[in-house]
C-alpha cells in the first residue's frame, strides 16, 4: 500500500522570513507559492542543492513540453500522460524562441502557472515515498527478487544502510562515531518522513562508495557512482525569493548549442524501477537536463512497511557513474582542463576547495569559453547572457557548493560541505562582453591574488631565507608557514572585497572603483607587512650575506613596499 505522497505532504524545508524561520511544504505548495518563500532552508547547503535540482527537473519537464498556459508547443503533440508522442521539431530556432517566451512570460507573471499542477496530477503515483509500483527514487521488491538480492528481513543485515549514515548531519558508521552529534545515541537511527525524502535526494547526489551491494560483478569499464553532485563544483544563482531562484537556474534553452536539439525532458521517474535500473546499468549518454537532475547513483530499496519508530534502514545498490569527461550537459559546475592523468586533454568538473573563498576562483566563473586558453565557463553563467535583455532584478547571488570527502579512495565518505556565495549587481553579472565588467572584475581578482601570492609571499620567503639560509626557504615547514600566513591575509581582505564587489554598478566609473579598491588593499597589505616586521628579532635585522649583498628585514620590507605600490599603481609623493 503506497503512502506519504510528496506532492501533497510537507517535506521541502523553506525559509519564510529573514530571521531564519522555516517550515515544511509539499511539492504542490512549493510551486503554487514559491514567490512567497525566501528560499530553501534545509538541513545543509548540499541538501538544498539536491532539492533545487529536483525542483528544476520538474520545471524542465513541464515547461520543456508545455508553455505557461499548459498548451503543448508547436510540432510536439502530447499524449494523455503529457509525454511527447514524438520529438520532432521542424525549426529548432523557432522552438527555442518559444521556450524563451515561456520563460519570459513566467518571469513577468511572478509565479509558476497551473501547468505544473496539471503535470503533477497526471504523475501523482510517482511521488509516493513508500510502497506502490513506483516508490520515489527507489526500487521495489520485484527488482530485488529479479536480481536475487536479499530483502530487508529480521536478522538479515547484509548491505544495510542505517539512519545515522543516511543522515548527512551525522554520517556515522559502526567504526566512525560522530563527535558532538546533535542527536543522542537512542535517536540517531530515527528519521521522519520529511527527513527521509530530503536525505534520499541528497544521498543520490552525494553518496560515496562505502556500501557494498551491486547488481553484478564490476566489469572493466564500470566505475561505480559516488553521486554526480559529489564530483562537481556546484554553481547556482539565487534571487529575492524561491520562485526567482528556480527561474534563474531553469535554462529552458541549453546554453551549449550541441544540446539544444537533444534537451527534450525525460525525467527518470516517468519509468518503472525495473526500466530505470536496466537503463542506468548500460551507462547511457544523458542528453537532457531533466534526466541529469533526476539521476540515480544507487538503486535504493526501502521496505514499504518500515516502522520508523524503530529506526530507518535501506539497501543501496551501486550503479555506474555519469561520464565526467567534457560533460557539458551539466550547467551548474565549474570546470578544469586536465593536462595529465586519465582525463588528459579533456575537461572535468572542478570541485570547490575547502577554506577558499569563491571569489578567488572568479576566473573559472567569469571568463568566457575559449578552447585555446583551456577555459570553459559554467553553463549557468552563459544562460544569464541569453537572458540579459529580459531580466529585471536588482541583485543576483552566485552560490558555490561542494562536498569534501575523507580522501579514502575505497569509501569516499562525505565529511564536510564547502559553501560560499557572491552578491553581485545583476547588470554587472550580465556584462560579459570582451571588455565588460566581468572581465574587469576578473583582472582585479587576479591582481589581488598576485599581490598576496607573489608580493606578500616574496616578503615571507625572504624572512624564511634570513632565518634559515638560502635552501630552507623551500622546505616543507617553510612552505606551510608561508601558505598559512597568506591565508590569514586572504581572510582579512575577504569582507572588504565582498563589500566592494556588491557596491559595483554599471553606472560607476570603473577606473575610480578600481582605484577605490586598490587603496583599501594597500592599507591592509601595508599593515600586514608591518605586522611581520614587528614579530621579527635582532637576528632578522642583522640579516645574512647573499650573492646580491646583505639581506635583512628592513631591506626586505622596503622591497616589499616598493613592489606593492608599483603593482597597485600608487606613486610616492613627488613622483609623476
Amino acid at each position: 500500500m503506497e503512502r506519504y505522497n510528496l506532492i501533497d505532504e510537507p517535506w521541502i524545508t523553506v525559509l519564510i522570513d529573514l530571521k531564519g524561520n522555516t517550515k515544511n511544504i509539499s511539492i504542490r505548495e512549493c510551486f503554487n507559492e514559491a514567490e512567497n518563500f525566501i528560499g530553501l532552508g534545509g538541513d545543509t547547503k548540499t541538501q538544498d542543492f539536491a532539492v533545487l535540482r529536483f525542483l528544476l527537473a520538474i520545471c524542465h519537464t513541464v515547461y520543456g513540453r508545455m508553455d505557461e498556459k499548459g498548451e503543448a508547443y508547436k510540432d510536439i503533440p502530447l499524449n494523455q500522460k503529457l509525454q511527447p508522442i514524438e520529438w520532432e521539431v521542424d525549426d529548432s530556432e523557432e522552438h527555442n524562441k518559444s521556450l524563451i517566451n515561456t520563460w519570459i512570460n513566467l518571469w513577468n507573471r511572478g509565479g509558476f502557472s497551473e501547468a505544473v499542477d496539471k503535470y503533477l496530477n497526471v504523475w501523482h503515483d510517482r511521488f509516493y515515498l513508500f510502497g506502490g509500483d513506483y516508490p520515489f527514487y527507489q526500487i521495489d521488491k520485484s527488482v530485488m527478487k529479479e536480481h536475487k538480492l536479499e530483502l530487508l528481513q529480521e536478522g538479515n543485515k547484509q548491505g544495510l544502510y542505517y539512519g545515522k549514515s543516511f543522515n548527512r548531519l551525522l554520517t556515522e558508521s559502526s567504526n566512525k562515531i560522530s563527535l558532538f552529534a546533535y542527536k543522542s545515541d537512542d535517536f540517531k537511527e530515527i528519521l521522519s518522513e520529511p527527513e527521509i525524502a530530503r536525505w534520499l535526494l541528497t544521498f543520490h547526489g552525494y553518496t560515496g562508495t562505502s556500501d557494498k551491494q551491486t547488481f553484478r560483478k564490476k566489469e572493466t569499464d564500470d566505475t561505480w557512482s559516488k553521486g554526480w553532485l559529489y564530483d562537481i563544483g556546484g554553481i547556482y544563482l539565487s534571487g529575492d525569493n524561491l520562485f526567482q531562484t528556480i527561474m534563474l537556474n531553469m535554462a529552458l534553452v541549453h546554453p551549449e548549442k550541441e544540446y539544444q536539439e537533444t534537451n527534450f525532458p525525460k525525467p527518470l521517474w516517468e519509468h518503472s524501477p525495473k526500466e530505470i535500473v536496466e537503463y542506468l546499468m548500460e551507462s547511457p549518454e544523458i542528453d537532457n537536463l531533466a534526466e541529469l537532475y533526476s539521476n540515480w547513483s544507487r538503486a535504493v530499496y526501502i521496505d514499504s512497511k518500515i516502522d520508523l519508530r524503530k529506526g530507518f534502514e535501506c539497501v543501496p545498490i551501486k550503479l555506474p557513474e555519469v561520464r565526467h569527461e567534457n560533460q557539458f550537459l551539466e550547467i551548474m559546475t565549474t570546470w578544469r582542463y586536465n593536462e595529465t592523468g586519465i582525463n588528459k586533454n579533456s575537461y572535468t568538473p572542478r570541485k570547490h576547495q575547502p577554506n577558499k573563498a569563491l571569489w578567488r576562483s572568479f576566473g573559472l566563473i567569469a571568463l568566457p569559453t575559449r578552447v585555446e586558453e583551456k577555459q570553459h565557463q559554467p553553463g549557468i553563467i552563459k544562460w544569464m547572457d541569453i537572458l540579459k535583455n529580459h531580466l529585471k532584478i536588482q541583485g543576483i547571488k552566485i552560490n558555490g557548493v561542494s562536498m569534501e570527502s575523507d580522501g579514502n579512495a575505497t569509501s569516499w565518505v562525505p565529511i564536510n560541505e564547502v559553501y560560499d556565495e557572491l552578491d553581485m549587481n545583476t547588470m554587472v553579472l550580465l556584462d560579459q562582453s570582451e571588455n565588460g565588467l566581468m572581465m574587469r572584475l576578473y583582472d582585479e581578482v587576479e591582481k589581488t591574488k598576485f599581490i598576496i601570492e607573489k608580493v606578500y609571499g616574496g616578503l615571507l620567503y625572504k624572512l624564511e631565507l634570513i632565518r634559515y639560509g638560502p635552501h630552507d626557504g623551500k622546505k616543507i615547514n617553510s612552505v606551510k608557514k608561508i601558505n598559512s600566513e597568506k591565508e590569514i591575509v586572504y581572510g582579512k581582505i575577504d569582507e572588504p572585497f565582498r563589500q566592494w564587489l556588491i557596491s559595483l554598478d554599471v553606472k560607476d566609473n570603473m577606473e575610480e572603483k578600481i582605484k577605490e579598491w586598490r587603496q583599501v588593499l594597500q592599507i591592509i597589505m601595508t599593515k600586514e607587512g608591518k605586522r611581520i616586521v614587528e614579530i621579527t628579532g635582532t637576528r632578522d635585522f642583522r640579516g645574512i650575506e647573499t650573492d646580491k649583498g646583505i639581506m635583512n628585514i628592513p631591506i626586505a620590507y622596503n622591497i616589499y613596499l616598493a613592489k606593492l605600490n608599483k603593482e597597485l599603481g600608487i606613486k610616492k609623493e613627488g613622483e609623476k
